[in-house]
């Protein structure tokens, strides 16, 4: 049995298991929106079972793909006390490490760590990547006096909100010093020195294998190109030996099977490497470049070579 960790909205899954399903190989998917109403769990092996019935048992699991990291337990949606209910979440977080190391055990594509955007960006230095410096503040007294210099982005994740009339989502965005200048303080702010760009760049890591898809738009005053996706091309892209391999050491040193990692080209060709998305999207940008991942991941999955 192959077991998918995901959620309910992700295509990507969907197209991996048309390709196990129709090998005939049999699959458990949990997905954001399931439960774990019981569980046991000892030093060897766990046994779950969820509201929609499934019982999960680590010793029928062949392999894993751990698409999405949701897990949660009935006992956190009772009604507690604040200070109870962060108790529990710890202890629940606890648990759910010792189910990914078994499920670790089982191979497959398993991201454990999902380290800092800072913590990657020091250790992409380390392996020779190119860096845009960075500060985080929370007073506008400590940023440069200059328009169009710095880009503001997320610290961890973008935020995402959604419901019947609107949709709100945080986008990297160039920091406008006029029209802030009366911000005395604000909350910390991750601030990156703005690069001048030829094209964005993704990198679709599996594996120990990359796939490189390039972003462009004649419209320089887009930062984020999920803001206007109507004005940006898309185009595959031969990576250079020496980024290539640094990619996988970068990847390799956080124990990450998988992640979709952000570069900006420069004009004069020069990569600089700005983040890792070990959840990152990759259908969208996989059947612009038809580059079949999806198929790739039924590969490992399956075992087929």
């Amino acid at each position: 049995m192959i077991l998918i960790l995901s959620e309910k909205a992700d295509a990507a899954t969907d197209f991996v298991i048309d390709w196990l399903m129709m090998d005939g190989i049999k699959v458990l998917r949990i997905d954001d929106d399931t439960t774990i109403n019981h569980i046991f769990l000892n030093a060897d092996r766990f046994e779950l079972e969820t509201d929609k019935n499934q019982i999960i048992k680590s010793e029928n699991i062949e392999k894993v793909w751990i698409r999405r990291r949701h897990l949660y337990h009935s006992g956190l949606f009772n009604k507690h006390k604040k200070h109870i209910q962060r108790y529990l979440q710890s202890e629940w977080n606890t648990i759910k490490k010792e189910i990914y190391r078994i499920l670790a055990l089982k191979g497959g594509i398993i991201n454990i760590a999902e380290p800092s955007k800072l913590t990657v960006l020091e250790e992409a230095k380390k392996l020779g990547l190119n860096i845009s410096d960075f500060f985080i503040t929370d007073r506008l007294d400590d940023v440069p006096k200059a328009n169009d210099q710095f880009i503001v982005k997320a610290i961890k994740d973008v935020y995402f909100s959604q419901t019947r009339k609107n949709t709100c989502q945080t986008y990297t965005e160039s920091f406008d010093f006029e029209n802030n200048n009366n911000l005395d303080s604000f909350f910390p702010t991750l601030f990156q020195n703005k690069i001048d760009n030829l094209f964005d760049l993704k990198v679709i890591f599996l594996k120990g294998k990359s796939w490189a898809v390039g972003i462009y738009t004649d419209n320089k005053s887009v930062v984020d190109f999920r803001k206007k996706y109507n004005l940006v091309r898309y185009f595959s892209w031969k990576l250079p030996e020496k980024i290539e391999e640094s990619i996988h050491l970068l990847m390799n040193n956080f124990a990450l099977d998988f992640g979709v990692l952000d570069f900006v080209v420069t004009p004069d060709y020069e990569y600089y490497f700005l983040e890792i998305n070990p959840w990152g999207q990759f259908m969208g940008l996989s059947i612009k470049c038809n580059y079949n991942i999806d198929y790739e991941i039924y590969k490992i999955l399956s075992n087929k070579k």
